[in-house]
């Protein structure tokens, strides 16, 4: 009969689990703000970001490996989630800077923004490394590529739960002048989820485009020199980054299709995926 009980939760017990978390979230943002905790605000909403998923999965008795997507990946896999990782990241930052001509964000939340991710000191760099960068990108995926879009995969065609999760990650960010650059960045953190049923390369991703976000809010332009053009991404960069994100994709969907064939064609070890559960 334990064969029978479910591995996952179903997509209307993750979407109740996520706009609960969102509801946390936002909660959490508000007492950071009256609280003047801004420094500190992206680490306790991290740490709020994964925790009711987290519970309610073990109060359900689900695999933890199949509902977040914690499943081992191989070191060509990682490579290349690296790659990708920088290639996405330039693109997004361009897709950030064309928005905001046509749709510019306020200078008061600009500098809501500019205050919270701005650091002074040893202490405020290790703490928004700590919890923009690796929090976020792992609690983040683990969140939505994980628990989430795998319950939509189960109820949904692969392109539908890709799009519906990537819509609800821009909507509980809560930024509005960045909905359209966070749904595309998304949607190709959902794929490299989907294709490697694994969300180490999509936090490989995230993790990435969070510290160079932290970098261009730490530095001035004249020491970027080298990267922009004006106010945009260089255009050589541009393009640099367009053939690293094609032909990563396509070594990636080898690799990930290789690692597959491996694993159903001989004994592997599961040790991993069976012992947490």
């Amino acid at each position: 009969m334990e064969n029978n009980k479910p591995r996952i939760p179903n997509q209307n017990q993750a979407l109740l689990v996520v706009i609960l978390t969102g509801a946390m979230i936002i909660f959490a943002a508000m007492i950071s703000i009256l609280l003047g905790l801004q420094k500190s605000q992206f680490l306790l909403i991290e740490g709020m970001t994964i925790l009711p998923a987290l519970v309610y999965a073990i109060r359900k008795d689900f695999s933890l490996v199949e509902t977040f997507r914690l499943k081992t990946i191989q070191p060509n896999i990682i490579i290349t989630s690296i790659f990708l990782g920088f290639a996405l990241s330039v693109l997004a930052d361009e897709a950030d800077r064309l928005v905001a001509i046509f749709f510019p964000m306020p200078d008061a939340f600009q500098e809501m923004l500019k205050q919270a991710m701005e650091f002074s000191g040893t202490a405020e760099f290790t703490s928004l490394v700590f919890s923009a960068v690796v929090l976020a990108g792992i609690c983040e995926e683990m969140l939505f590529r994980g628990f989430l879009q795998k319950s939509f995969e189960h109820a949904f065609d692969v392109t539908k739960a890709i799009m519906l999760t990537s819509l609800i990650f821009a909507v509980v960010h809560l930024n509005p002048w960045w909905t359209i650059q966070i749904i595309v960045f998304a949607i190709f953190l959902g794929v490299m989820a989907w294709k490697s049923d694994s969300i180490f390369p999509s936090i490989i991703a995230h993790s990435i485009n969070n510290a160079m976000a932290l970098v261009f809010w730490n530095v001035k332009d004249t020491d970027i020199s080298w990267y922009l053009s004006g106010d945009h991404v260089n255009p050589f960069i541009i393009i640099a980054a367009i053939i690293v994100m094609v032909i990563g994709f396509q070594q990636f969907y080898r690799y990930c299709d290789e690692q597959k064939r491996q694993i159903s064609s001989g004994p592997h070890d599961q040790d991993w995926n069976h012992s947490i559960r």
